[in-house]
């Protein structure tokens, strides 16, 4: 349905929030994330392949998701996560309690 573009614009921007992974052993980190953000009804999704993080900007970018979460070995160890406004190019390091706080 994509290839075909039947679908709306609102339709493609269900997620608010992608979750994005600079190595894979940060995917379990990235899910609990996920999880909470999900809890607090903050609709998200985490980027389903270990890609460079420009794959996986561009692909929040195409299906108009309007804010990442980036998780890297600095993110890991403070617990203060980058969140990229992808329509400002706004960049942040945020608790992920402030984060949810900003998306709402």
């Amino acid at each position: 349905m994509e290839e075909l573009k039947l679908f709306s614009g609102d339709a493609q921007a269900s997620s608010k929030v992608l979750v994005c992974c600079l190595d894979e052993g940060y995917v379990a980190e990235g899910l609990k994330i996920l999880h909470s953000l999900r809890q607090n009804d903050i609709s998200s999704e985490i980027y389903p392949d270990n890609k460079k993080i420009n794959k996986q900007l561009e692909y929040a970018d195409k299906k108009s998701i309007p804010f990442a979460l980036i998780i890297g070995s600095e993110e890991s160890q403070s617990k203060l996560y980058t969140i990229k406004n992808l329509k400002s190019g706004e960049q942040l390091k945020k608790s992920l309690e402030d984060i949810i706080k900003l998306v709402k």
